[in-house]
């Protein structure tokens, strides 16, 4: 087995540039540049007391350009292209156009984007995602959306891309009233619809969910809403090991909150739901204090529990993926605030708190798409991975941003960042020890002055 001595948690940046501007006919440009260094890392085989290097990111070159044109009635069109080149790799090239068009005195809305990449000969593919909206109107707003993605686009080099090999349809409708009433000031009612194939023929994702929600004379407001899925198949999750059928429960939330005009504002929202051939719970609280009126304080805090969920783990000793059941406690709690010393000079705080442990039980092999049979891992061999053991992972992230604007549209940000993050390989979950053991993780400093100046040419 080999283990790191040294490796780098980042790449170094050589140079860069961006410039962006906006002409008199309404054409936007930018353009933007950067050549990071080549990263290498030393580490050591077990028994062996050499000390050995390799190339973990190449000398490379990042390039993006973006043009638009704005027409007239608040429409545009674009386009843009990116190039990634780096040593002993593939050069990878995607361009790409979309648009945005309003018609019928801007009741409607056409807007789309197509994507071609190429990262090498054969790999050529192509993308597409299209929209019709109605966004105006007294009582109905509503859309449709189509979306494809063969089996070769890819923009991961210079981007993200979650997956190709996808085309689907959805919809949205939503019946609103903002007649004054009774004790209602405002009610809606949505319909969602979609549904996903891949280009073997199999369903990814059908599914449709009704949600509703009011606001009251004095502007306190509730939601709620109810979603149903169907059992589909998951291409995926056995990392081309075959198809699972998962099972996908309902969903129900129901939530409210005060009127976020006053000094203190309170949300709260509690979901339930089936995922995984599992059951998952949410609570989510936000509360919002403004004492005066150039200093605001948020917190945050957000709950889930998540229970027998299904995950691949790995393959077993007969070639079969092997699955697990988890069950995971997350935490979240995120902290915000402002402090306004003058128009032009702002202090800016976020902290988030993350801590999540998992439990990986009961282990299973995938006969077919549908069927799992229970295994004993003492008896039966499986090769798990790495990301698939038991965990507890914690983390702190804070900023501070002191935000300087000497000049209309140029300011001077000076910043300080300091994170933490620690994971261990035991999966039980202690709230009052995981957030204490937060502060003892190692941490990073990061000090920053940002500087830019705007000017017309």
């Amino acid at each position: 087995a080999a283990y790191y001595l040294d490796y780098p948690n980042n790449t170094t940046i050589l140079s860069a540039f961006k410039l962006t501007g906006k002409t008199r006919k309404g054409t936007s440009i930018g353009l933007l540049n950067a050549t990071t260094t080549e990263e290498k890392a030393e580490y050591k085989i077990e028994g062996d007391e050499i000390t050995h290097e390799s190339v973990i990111e190449p000398l490379a070159n990042y390039s993006v350009a973006r043009v638009k044109q704005d027409i007239k009635g608040n429409s545009y069109i674009g386009a843009m292209v990116t190039s990634a080149n780096q040593e002993d790799a593939r050069d990878a090239y995607t361009a790409s156009t979309d648009w945005n068009i309003f018609f019928l005195k801007n009741k409607y809305i056409f807007e789309g984007q197509v994507i071609n990449t190429n990262n090498g000969p054969g790999t050529s593919g192509y993308a597409f995602a299209t929209a019709l909206n109605k966004n105006t109107g007294r009582n109905l707003h509503g859309n449709i959306y189509f979306n494809y993605y063969d089996k070769k686009v890819d923009w991961n080099r210079l981007g993200y891309l979650d997956r190709n090999n996808l085309y689907g349809v959805s919809t949205w409708w939503q019946l609103r009233s903002n007649k004054v009433f009774s004790i209602f000031r405002y009610m809606n009612i949505n319909l969602n619809a979609w549904t996903n194939r891949n280009f073997d023929g199999y369903r990814l994702t059908t599914g449709g969910n009704l949600n509703s929600t009011i606001i009251f004379i004095n502007n306190w407001a509730m939601w709620t809403g109810f979603a149903r899925g169907r059992s589909r198949y998951d291409d995926l999750e056995t990392r081309g090991n075959g198809l699972w059928l998962r099972e996908t429960g309902d969903d129900f939330w129901l939530g409210g909150s005060t009127n976020d005009a006053r000094k203190i504002y309170l949300e709260s929202e509690v979901t339930v739901g089936g995922i995984r051939s599992g059951d998952y719970y949410r609570y989510h609280v936000y509360v919002n204090f403004r004492p005066v009126t150039n200093f605001e304080f948020s917190i945050g805090p957000n709950y889930t529990v998540n229970r027998n969920q299904y995950f691949w783990v790995g393959t077993g000793e007969d070639g079969l993926p092997v699955f697990a059941q988890l069950d995971n406690d997350e935490v979240n709690i995120n902290l915000r605030g402002i402090y306004t010393f003058q128009k032009n000079l702002t202090l800016q705080w976020y902290t988030q708190f993350y801590i999540s442990a998992g439990d990986f039980d009961n282990y299973f092999t995938l006969e077919n798409e549908d069927e799992f049979t229970p295994v004993d891992t003492a008896v039966y061999a499986v090769d798990i991975s790495p990301s698939r053991n038991d965990f507890n992972y914690k983390s702190l992230n804070l900023n501070l941003i002191l935000r300087w604007e000497y000049h209309p549209g140029s300011a001077i940000y000076v910043v300080w960042t300091n994170s933490r993050s620690y994971s261990h390989d035991y999966g039980d979950f202690e709230l009052s020890r995981d957030f204490k053991n937060i502060f003892s993780t190692p941490q990073n400093n990061t000090f920053l002055i940002k500087f830019n100046y705007w000017w017309n040419i």
